[in-house]
């Protein structure tokens, strides 16, 4: 309690210096300021454990300004030690510093217990602000602490605690500040708002409160009074305690902001008046745009925009106002009103180029600014912007010149004003120059004239991109040009008959060559007494005016034109020779006429017109020359001149009355000779023992070791080309044919071959033979063996065969492949050559016959297969008669082929075989060489020949007389083997003797026993030769029938047409079937029939190129002609017309064999245009299709349709391939 007292005295005295200095509000209140009760909460219906572990806070707000003093705590009960009840004050705002702490050291309490706030540390808090008292004790623990009083239902409504629904039991103690309080006074201003004008006013009046927020009633304050914009008058003192002043408005817009202070010291409220503009003025408002330019497009656009301003240039910040604006360029849209003082519309730009001046009205009054947008032209449009020249036309001479001019405009066509885009100028003749920039929307450039007339096209691109306007520029021919111009003449000698005219050119040109059309000529003659039929004359559109002069004088006359419109007179002049009679007639004859390796001669002969006229000169000279050309060239001859190369020649022949004439001849006969020089094959035969020569056709050196008992050998070499020749050891040696023995020596045999190709190359060969030395030990002398059989070559050992060539062997035979001795005769004839014959009497063959074992001999083969020139099968007649009673066919088999022959063609009266005739049957190899006109016909029909020719004959022979049997009546079959590279053969050709031609037969290809060989079907015994052709035809590739056709010109049943053409869809005439179809049956020439032609038609002459096949497939009956004794060889051949021929072709191949079988006829009646077929042609037709001839089109057969060359090959193909003349 002492100590209480003295803390009063203590408190009192701090009071009295505080209330002596004046002490400021919120700081500790006057000492005799009374404690007053503030806030309670003093109902309880329970309470809650506090403790230093288990703090417990409740809120409360204080209803007066000043120190808290104390706070009592409703306590139920208190356990142990409390140590000390503890309190700390929290603004509610800010819990993370306390703004006072207080405790009562106390170990127990119960009921309302104190704890006390008072002195200098007492917390100034303000009314109606929410606090926080935290509520604990010194000491914690489970047994320690006290229950605080809490009642139910929120009987605290200004503070909370955290218990829902409860607000613990407490009362705080106030001592109240009545000092006047900075925060409760106010200030206020009369006006809100006043307009910025620089007059207008407001009454400014502070009201000072104490901390209670109690007006004061009294004056003496020190007051001041401010604001942020305007001016304030002097402060008034109303001694009530509120001060005023006078508040005048600026001239500018704003908010200002009022403040007081009371002795020095701000009060915290403030006030405000906001200084708003006043009237839009029309002088001070702004009229602006977003874009002081825009693409006069119709598109484009631009903001615009009014801002209203008063007269003192603050801007409105309401709408409201009436707003206007117009553009004199464009269209404006609505007006928006922005309502902040600002009104917008949008700007949409013209089409056209200009500048809009833009206004606006507010309340019907005119804005003084105004606003600008220029409308430019957009970028350039390849449509709109325009290319134009300064001149149409220019003379072509090569420095003329036009100025080139692009104007680019934008796609409304407004003209761009500026530079820099990348423009190019171009024109189809003459010459641009570099484009100039002009920096205003143009580009130009200067095109200069070529020398040649035409129409240029100019056209220009923008940034690579064309314009689609173009210009030209024509070039027109410059004036006439005396020494351009020419006088020329198409007849240099003419008759003087006054009826044959000579034809003059007179061309105008300009100094170019550049053609001068629509211009008048006049043609003088310098004299004499030739006629002008016109001596004015217009020129043609190449310059050319034609005139035409004849004369009855012989005389030379020369011509001079000049241009009648300029008055030109042209350096050249032509002469014309006009002559009594004609110019002299040329005769060109090559000779050979057909291919040839070497050179072509070619004879002139040269006739002169006149009776006291001759030929004074007669030249040559390769090439297409004219007669000036011989005037100082050419090569002067008497008759002849010889050339080694293909192409044109000229011949000039002048006559003694000085006429002259050129003529010329195409050479294209001469065939380049060929480099071949290598062996196809090399054999080499022992005398007294074998040797054996591989042969390699890259190899060109060979060795061979023979025994002593070999002293001798012959050799067979074969060159790949029959044009070579070959020697060996210097001497000269046939081709495929055997050499003569050459005798071997002991030790090393040297032979060099040497092949000579066609064109002089050589090729060398070298074959060394190193015979041994004979044995120390004498041995048997060698007997002749009559009985031995020869080698297959031929040849013979010195110890069995005497040299008489004339030595006759027996060998033996196969006869239906049984072996049969003592019948063939093998013997060499004058030149060395082997040959073989086989006579076959009646006693033989009744053995043959009776040897069939019972069974039926339907055919029989004779063979010697062993490698000799010829075998020759010899039948007497009455062996004739009794093979053909017993056998249907005799088969010959030699070494190099079969012949298969009908029996029933050796009794036919033309046969000649009957009484004490013998029918011979002869197989013989022939030699290319040695054939006249073979190799020539070759290289006419472009064939190289593949394979030796082989003979195949029939003779009947009566006293010692050979007749040939040439023909037979229905086709005979053979066979010859071919080389291992058979590949290459692609047919078989007949040689025609008396013709010197080949022809083709039909050749199928097959093997027999393993070797490869080709079947063909003749009518005719002759040579046949094996050849190789590849087909050159080059406008059928891609053409559905070019398979067919290039197969058949390989084998030369279809040839081309000028060469390498075969013009596959073209019609085919008759003449053209009639040589077809007798190549591809291989059908020999007819005799000539008797009548107007070999034909025997009025329209086929013997010297046409295709008489001989028409009298061919006439003679056959594959052909008629017309009523009237026609064959008319060029009309086309329609299909129905082609299909008779063909079957009688097959009827002819097959005989009877080929007919239509009843029951499976076809009903041509199915097709739609079965009423086309002639009745003549109605069973070919069906039989044609029966046996898969023709296919038709679908539902037509079109019979009447012409029949192309492709169509053509495709039938006789098939044909062929049906017959099995050929296979695929």
């Amino acid at each position: 309690m002492n100590s209480w007292n003295k803390g009063k005295k203590w408190l009192i005295l701090i009071l009295c210096i505080m209330v002596a200095t004046g002490g400021a509000s919120g700081a500790y209140v006057m000492a005799d300021s009374p404690e007053v009760l503030d806030q309670e909460q003093a109902s309880w219906s329970g309470n809650s454990f506090v403790n230093r572990d288990y703090p417990r806070y409740q809120t409360f707000t204080p209803a007066i300004t000043g120190n808290l003093s104390r706070i009592d705590l409703n306590i139920f009960d208190s356990y142990n030690g409390l140590g000390a009840i503890q309190i700390k004050i929290y603004k509610e705002s800010d819990l993370s510093t306390a703004i006072a702490e207080a405790k009562t050291v106390v170990n127990y309490a119960s009921g309302w217990t104190s704890v006390n706030f008072s002195g200098e540390s007492a917390p100034y808090i303000k009314r109606e602000t929410q606090y926080r008292m935290i509520v604990s004790t010194e000491n914690g623990g489970s047994n320690i602490g006290f229950g605080w009083y809490m009642g139910s239902g929120n009987p605290y409504p200004r503070g909370s605690s955290p218990a829902a629904n409860y607000d613990y039991s407490f009362r705080t103690y106030m001592i109240a500040d009545y000092s006047i309080s900075m925060e409760e006074s106010r200030i206020v201003s009369t006006q809100a708002s006043l307009i910025a004008d620089g007059t207008s006013q407001s009454t400014i009046t502070v009201n000072l409160k104490d901390a209670q927020g109690t007006p004061l009633t009294d004056g003496g304050e020190s007051v001041a009074i401010t604001s942020t914009l305007g001016t304030v008058s002097a402060v008034t003192d109303n001694q009530n305690g509120t001060y005023s002043a006078t508040l005048t408005a600026p001239t500018t817009a704003g908010k200002a902001t009022i403040s007081a202070t009371v002795g020095g010291k701000a009060l915290t409220a403030t006030s405000t008046v906001n200084f708003v503009p006043g009237t839009p003025s029309p002088t001070s408002s702004v009229l602006e745009t977003s874009h002081a330019s825009l693409t006069a497009d119709g598109t484009s656009q631009t903001a615009i925009k009014v801002t209203l301003k008063d007269a003192q240039g603050n801007r409105l910040t309401s709408g409201g106002e009436s707003v206007a604006i117009t553009s004199t360029l464009g269209t404006v849209s609505a007006v928006t009103d922005n309502q902040d003082g600002t009104y917008s519309a949008t700007l949409t730009a013209p089409t056209t180029v200009g500048t809009a001046t833009i206004s606006a009205a507010v309340g019907g009054n005119a804005l003084t600014a105004t606003s600008t947008v220029e409308f430019a032209a957009g970028s350039s449009s390849l449509v709109s912007s325009v290319l134009e020249t300064s001149n149409a036309s220019l003379v072509a001479d090569g420095t003329s010149q036009t100025a080139i001019k692009v104007t680019l405009k934008d796609a409304q066509g407004n003209r761009l004003t500026g530079g820099g885009e990348s423009v190019a100028i171009t024109s189809t003749l003459g010459t641009v120059s570099a484009v100039t920039d002009n920096q205003d929307g143009t580009y130009s450039a200067t095109l200069t004239a070529p020398t040649t007339v035409g129409t240029a096209a100019i056209s220009a691109t923008v940034g690579g991109n064309a314009l689609t306007t173009t210009s030209t520029v024509e070039f027109v021919p410059g004036p006439v040009s005396s020494f351009q111009s020419t006088v020329t003449a198409k007849e240099l000698v003419v008759p003087a008959d006054g009826r044959s005219a000579a034809t003059i050119l007179v061309k105008l040109t300009d100094n170019y060559g550049n053609p001068l059309p629509g211009q008048q000529v006049l043609l003088q003659a310098d004299g004499g007494a030739s006629v002008i039929h016109d001596a004015y004359g217009w020129t043609s559109q190449d310059g050319t005016a034609v005139f035409q002069v004849s004369n009855t004088a012989a005389e030379r006359v020369t011509y001079a034109a000049r241009s009648v419109s300029s008055e030109v007179v042209l350096d050249q002049t032509v002469e014309i020779a006009f002559v009594y009679e004609q110019p002299p007639k040329i005769e060109l004859h090559a000779d050979p006429a057909d291919p040839t390796f070497d050179s072509v001669k070619v004879t002139v002969t040269a006739t002169a017109y006149g009776q006291l006229n001759n030929i004074s000169m007669i030249k040559w000279a390769a090439g297409a020359q004219s007669v000036s050309y011989f005037d100082t060239q050419g090569t002067e001859i008497t008759d002849h001149f010889e050339v080694q190369e293909n192409g044109i020649y000229a011949v000039y022949v002048k006559d003694a009355a000085g006429n002259a004439n050129v003529s010329q001849i195409d050479v294209q006969n001469i065939v380049k000779k060929s480099s071949n020089g290598n062996l196809s094959d090399w054999k080499v035969t022992g005398v007294g023992g074998v040797l054996a020569l591989n042969f390699d056709p890259g190899k060109t050196t060979y060795t061979i070791e023979a025994t002593h008992a070999v002293n001798g050998l012959s050799m067979v070499m074969t060159v790949a080309d029959s044009y070579s020749v070959i020697d060996v050891n210097g001497q000269p040696v046939t081709s495929g044919s055997s050499t003569v023995t050459y005798p071997l020596v002991v030790g090393m045999n040297t032979f060099k071959v040497r092949v000579t190709a066609q064109d002089q190359s050589v090729q060398t060969y070298q074959l060394n033979v190193n015979r041994a030395a004979a044995s120390s030990i004498p041995g048997p002398t060698p007997t002749p063996n009559p009985g031995s059989n020869p080698s297959p070559s031929g040849s013979t050992s010195a110890a069995s065969h005497p040299s008489d060539s004339s030595l006759v062997t027996s060998v033996p035979i196969k006869i239906n492949d049984h072996e049969v001795s003592g019948i063939a005769k093998l013997q060499d004839d004058e030149s060395g050559k082997k040959s073989v014959e086989i006579p076959m009497d009646m006693t033989t063959l009744k053995k043959v016959l009776d040897e069939g074992s019972g069974e039926t001999v339907s055919a029989i083969s004779i063979a010697y297969e062993q490698a000799v020139a010829k075998v020759v099968l010899k039948l007497p007649a009455d062996a004739v008669k009794l093979l053909v009673a017993k056998v249907a066919d005799i088969t010959l088999v030699s070494a190099y082929g079969q012949y298969r022959l009908p029996l029933s063609e050796l009794v036919l009266p033309k046969s000649g075989v009957s009484g004490d005739t013998e029918a011979r049957i002869t197989i013989e190899l022939g030699d290319a060489e040695a054939i006249t006109g073979l190799k020539d016909a070759a290289i006419k029909g472009a064939l190289q020949i593949a394979g030796h020719p082989v003979d195949f004959n029939v003779q009947a022979i009566r006293n010692g007389v050979a007749t040939e049997v040439n023909q037979f009546s229905r086709y005979v079959e053979r066979a010859i083997y071919l080389p291992s590279d058979q590949e290459k053969v692609t047919t078989i050709m007949v040689w025609d003797e008396a013709q010197k031609e080949l022809r083709p037969v039909p050749t199928r290809f097959v093997d027999i026993n393993g070797h490869p060989a080709a079947i063909i079907q003749s009518l005719t015994n002759s040579v046949y030769v094996p050849v190789s052709r590849t087909s050159t035809l080059t406008d059928i590739k891609n053409h559905w029938a070019s398979a067919e056709i290039s197969k058949m010109n390989e084998r030369m049943i279809v040839q081309g047409i000028n060469g390498s053409r075969f013009m596959p869809d073209a019609s085919i005439t008759r003449a053209e079937l009639a040589t077809i179809l007798a190549r591809a049956l291989g059908l020999p020439d007819a005799d000539a029939v008797q009548g107007e032609g070999e034909a025997g038609y009025k329209d086929v002459s013997s010297s046409s190129w295709y008489s001989g096949a028409v009298a061919t497939v006439k003679a056959y009956g594959m052909m008629d002609g017309f009523e009237d004794g026609t064959f008319r060889p060029e009309r086309e051949v329609s299909r129905q017309e082609a299909i008779v021929t063909l079957v009688r072709s097959m009827q002819l191949v097959k005989g009877s064999t080929l007919t239509v079988q009843p029951q499976a006829q076809v009903d041509l009646s199915l097709y739609a245009d079965s009423h086309q077929i002639g009745s003549w042609a109605n069973a070919a037709m069906q039989t044609a299709i029966q046996i898969g001839l023709v296919k038709g089109y679908g539902e037509e057969l079109r019979p009447q349709r012409s029949l192309t060359r492709a169509e053509t090959t495709v039938l006789l193909y098939r044909m062929l391939l049906q017959t099995e003349f050929i296979d695929g």
